[in-house]
């Protein structure tokens, strides 16, 4: 069964949370763009999202991770025993969350193993 992970637009949040056994201290937090970044991205958000997670026994370690829509944000990193993370809009045309928008109009929900494969084709 999916999960909602609880987040607010906080700029910076840290937050314990178990995912299929694994007890996990979490961290969402914005980042503002330079100048130069904001040339390059030229999407009109000043800033993005990112994550960073680590298991107590220190077998998932994960930072600064971008947190981006449309996309399973653990998928690239291979973390055993966890399933899939994703950034869903409410307004459902793909656009990541500005500062205020995470918890809002954006939430992060957890698939897990079992139901990893099954989510990705559907979407």
């Amino acid at each position: 069964m999916t999960q909602v992970i609880p987040v607010t637009n906080y700029p910076d949040q840290t937050f314990r949370i178990t995912l299929e056994g694994v007890a996990l201290s979490a961290r969402i937090w914005w980042s503002q763009f330079d100048d130069a970044s904001k040339t390059l991205v030229g999407d009109g958000i000043q800033g993005q999202w990112y994550l960073d997670m680590a298991s107590t026994d220190g077998a998932v370690t994960l930072y600064g991770a971008a947190l981006v829509t449309g996309c399973d944000i653990l998928e690239p990193y291979a973390l055993d025993g966890l399933g899939g993370l994703w950034l869903v809009g409410a307004d459902d045309t793909g656009s990541d969350p500005d500062l205020f928008g995470m918890g809002d109009t954006h939430s992060i929900i957890y698939v897990p193993v079992s139901e990893r494969a099954q989510f990705n084709r559907d979407i």
